[in-house]
């Protein structure tokens, strides 16, 4: 679950970037858009991932402290 909320996130600063691109004439066409939207899902998955892999060592070693 908290994959997926941190992935969720994270593609969706993507999508709002994309839209402040569209408003402010910053966007270099329809490549340029696929190409931010798809490496902004991978960052997001890659995210959502490590922070996963973070709070699940952390809960370890509170485990072995108590």
């Amino acid at each position: 679950m908290y994959i997926l909320v941190v992935t969720s996130f994270g593609i969706s600063v993507s999508v709002v970037w994309e839209w402040i691109e569209w408003l402010f004439g910053f966007g270099a066409g329809l490549e340029d858009t696929l190409s931010d939207l798809l490496l902004g899902t991978i960052g997001a998955i890659l995210a959502g991932l490590l922070a996963a892999w973070v709070l699940r060592r952390e809960s370890l070693r509170e485990e072995r402290n108590s």
